[in-house]
């Protein structure tokens, strides 16, 4: 988001993290998420997002830390300040590589400081599209496998009761996403650089880590009932051949 306020922006990041942003349609007010549903058919899978672009770094160094953190900074009137190591680490690791500009990245947010900040909206755009590019294509990874998670986590949920070609339709879904994994398409390093430190801001393999952790449990899961239904059908295949050789050897005896 691009904001010109007195206020930090962090009060609105904070209302994202906590699902309290709403959007006011007519006389509906709406929250964020439903409204999203209702009007584009999209659905949350994962935290909002966000892109913090300012003019300035802030005067205070802890309020860094809480535009990474998303939580709210009210200056004074915090009733406790932030204390955290991996957000004082993350907000010391300016991770631009150019010097018209300094980036931090947190796991819900990108924040995007301009040293040449225009009065004029348009040209901050043009300078904020590459940053959003490349978010937006982490985002497309993160939606892809943790959608595609969801659906094993909740094949899991319902005892486990899936099939092969359960497992297949999954694969078939996922695969239609395979081109989303690979953010290499960037010509300059630098770009490329800029774009791995956001992957691993969002954690991204993280996700996707815990997507095949849980794949390869479900088809665990297939794989021993299959040996199961297997013996089980051996068992009664047995069982009909011996009642077809007693069957068979009674007349002999009778006779």
């Amino acid at each position: 988001m691009t904001l010109q306020s007195e206020y930090s922006p962090t009060q609105i990041q904070d209302q994202v993290t906590t699902n309290r942003l709403f959007i006011q349609e007519g006389d509906s007010i709406l929250d964020l998420n439903d409204y999203l549903k209702e009007n584009y058919h999209m659905h949350k899978v994962c935290n909002g997002k966000m892109f913090v672009s300012t003019s300035n770094s802030p005067k205070d160094d802890i309020e860094l830390e809480y535009l990474l953190a998303s939580e709210a900074y009210l200056g004074k009137r915090n009733d406790y300040l932030l204390n955290s190591k991996e957000f004082r680490e993350q907000a010391n690791h300016d991770f631009s590589q150019y010097d018209f500009c300094e980036i931090y990245g947190g796991i819900d947010s990108i924040i995007y400081v301009m040293k040449d900040f225009s009065n004029n909206s348009l040209n901050n755009i043009r300078k904020e599209t590459l940053i959003l590019y490349i978010m937006e294509v982490i985002m497309f990874q993160k939606a892809s496998v943790l959608r595609t998670n969801n659906k094993i986590v909740g094949e899991l949920d319902h005892d486990g009761k899936v099939t092969l070609s359960n497992i297949e339709e999954l694969y078939t879904e996922f695969g239609k996403t395979i081109s989303l994994w690979n953010i290499n398409i960037f010509h300059y390093p630098a770009v490329q650089t800029i774009a791995n430190h956001i992957s691993r801001c969002f954690e991204t393999n993280k996700d996707y880590e815990e997507y095949t952790k849980n794949q390869k449990f479900l088809e665990h899961i297939v794989n021993l009932r299959d040996i199961q239904n297997s013996n089980r059908e051996d068992k009664i295949l047995n069982g009909i051949v011996l009642l077809l050789t007693i069957i068979q050897v009674i007349p002999l005896i009778l006779s």
